[in-house]
């Protein structure tokens, strides 16, 4: 089976074309005719428009995505057409689109009904067209960049081995291709979910059934490509070999961080009566002024727009994301609410992606997702946050700046040794059982490993190589944290950085914004020592 392709494993997606206008159908002679006659005809060709996105889930018309598609396939082979090649290019990058943002409702109404089997069949056909949609793209213009007169329209959406792999296919295969790689995942993903799951296994019984899905899933990864899919300027090896420097200079600070914390009187307040607002986000809105006139814009729209949910109970997922909505430059934020302390923050966090998202208008088809910089964009303003604790917080400030402080450092930790796990794994599979697995989980993340059993972190099944994201992002959230003066600069300039066209990478979005290199020893020595004076002055 080829290598998967699937973008995101958040995501389940339909799309409609009823509202989007195309080109008209040619005659399959056209290309026999004289030029004239060509000429003529394009002349009549309806001109793509854009036409307002649904405001709800649509399921998928295939049929008109694939009459779009033969459309394109027609029009290129006709000599001096290219205004109508681009216009074909459009309606596809449109339908698209269009995918994307029913993606976005169709994901909420799921996860808001998390256990209903009804639910979860749509969520299943919804993905697996989109994941059909995308790889016909894929297919069509692939075999259009081989064309000596129009091949330079496609430059930017193909590459070699996609030539390798779609030159000799047809689109019916493709789709069936695409069909059967996203039910061969899903299956995985279900048993997965089943298991992690399940009230009749305890957690030695998921973590060995789950390690034996987890070596079905990485069959279909390797070494060398296993960073790719997310864009990064970094490599497994960079990871691993800061691992002992996070264990070394970055743990001990942890630890510490939690003796402090426990010394505090106010600890008992964070847990047994935190601050808790109803709607987040209207607290977010009292302080974004006091940060920039953008940040207040999209603390407004929001709000005014309704483009976020607020779930709990045992129904829903207990987790929370933000969805681009490309074709109407938009994003929609899942915030999952369980009453505890950091239910505002994590409101923050995913304000932040929101925030984020409309610097970046960067089409579904072109999007090179790369999670360090989309995670510094969230990470960072909660960081930014922190000088409003006073405020928010009163009383129970001081204990909510070391527990984020902590927790922040928990996500560089965690990071880094379930990179370097993956990458462990993943190496060695071939000749690894289930039970060597964990040993190997055990081992890299010790006593980490109580508090995270290894069937508990969803992202290595869902989307393996994700989770660094978060330990690379925090290392350069730090910085905001680290320079008042400089903070709200910093994250406006990361937040204007688009994690999707692939411009820039990690590194150099760092130097671009005026971060850091996080990625070294010394940056992470230094880091250890400015949180101990910063617990130190807190506590007095």
């Amino acid at each position: 089976m080829k290598k998967l392709r699937i973008i995101s494993a958040f995501l389940a997606v339909v799309i409609s074309v009823s509202t989007c206008s195309c080109g008209l159908k040619k005659d399959k002679n056209t290309s026999e005719k004289d030029s004239s006659d060509v000429s003529e005809e394009k002349s009549e060709i309806k001109k793509f428009e854009r036409t307002a996105p649904p405001t709800e889930y649509v399921p998928a018309d295939m049929d008109e995505i694939r009459k779009h598609a033969n459309q394109l396939l027609d029009d290129y082979k006709i000599s001096k057409n290219e205004e109508q090649v681009r216009n074909d290019i459009d309606v596809l990058l449109y339908d698209l689109d269009l995918a994307n943002d029913s993606l976005s409702y169709i994901t909420v109404d799921y996860y808001l009904d998390w256990n209903n089997e009804k639910t979860e069949e749509k969520y299943d056909r919804c993905y697996e067209d989109f994941y059909a949609v995308y790889e016909i793209l894929s297919y069509v213009f692939t075999i259009c960049s081989l064309s000596e007169e129009y091949g330079n329209l496609f430059e930017e959406f193909v590459t070699e081995n996609m030539v390798e792999y779609y030159s000799d296919m047809t689109m019916e295969t493709v789709e069936e291709y695409a069909r059967e790689d996203y039910q061969f995942m899903d299956i995985y993903l279900d048993d997965y979910y089943e298991m992690a799951y399940s009230d009749d296994l305890n957690d030695d019984e998921k973590n060995l059934l789950c390690a034996k899905i987890y070596l079905d899933i990485l069959e279909n990864y390797d070494t060398e490509s296993f960073y790719e899919q997310y864009s990064r300027d970094y490599t497994p090896e960079e990871v691993i070999e800061l691992c002992d420097v996070i264990r070394s200079e970055i743990v001990p600070v942890y630890n510490q961080l939690f003796e402090t914390l426990y010394e505090l009187d106010e600890i008992d307040d964070i847990i047994d009566s935190p601050v808790y607002f109803e709607n987040p986000f209207e607290e977010i809105l009292k302080y974004s002024s006091r940060l920039s006139p953008d940040i207040e814009k999209s603390a407004k729209k929001i709000l005014d727009e309704n483009l976020y949910t607020i779930a709990s109970g045992d129904d829903c997922y207990d987790g929370s994301f933000t969805i681009d909505m490309p074709a109407q430059n938009s994003a929609l934020v899942y915030v999952y609410d369980d009453g505890f302390f950091e239910s505002f923050l994590t409101a923050v966090h995913e304000f932040g992606h929101f925030h984020a998202s409309f610097y970046d208008d960067t089409t579904t088809f072109r999007q090179m997702n790369n999670l360090d910089i989309s995670e510094i964009q969230s990470q960072g303003l909660e960081f930014l946050f922190m000088q409003f604790y006073d405020d928010i917080y009163g009383k129970q400030s001081d204990a909510m700046k070391i527990m984020k402080t902590a927790t922040m450092l928990e996500s560089v930790i965690s990071g880094f040794l379930i990179g370097e796990f993956e990458y462990t794994v993943l190496e060695n599979r071939d000749e690894m059982s289930p039970k060597d697995v964990l040993e190997c989980y055990d081992e890299i993340m010790g006593d980490l490993s109580e508090d995270l059993p290894f069937y508990y972190i969803t992202h290595i099944f869902e989307q393996p190589a994700y989770y660094i994201s978060y330990g690379t992002s925090a290392l350069a959230s730090f910085e905001i944290f680290e320079n008042p003066d400089k903070a709200v600069e910093l994250y406006e300039n990361i937040a204007e950085i688009s994690c999707n066209s692939g411009e820039y990478q990690f590194k150099s979005a760092l130097e671009k914004c005026g971060f850091s290199d996080v990625l070294n020893k010394e940056y992470i020595k230094n880091l250890s020592e400015r949180i101990t004076a910063f617990s130190d002055e807190i506590i007095g």
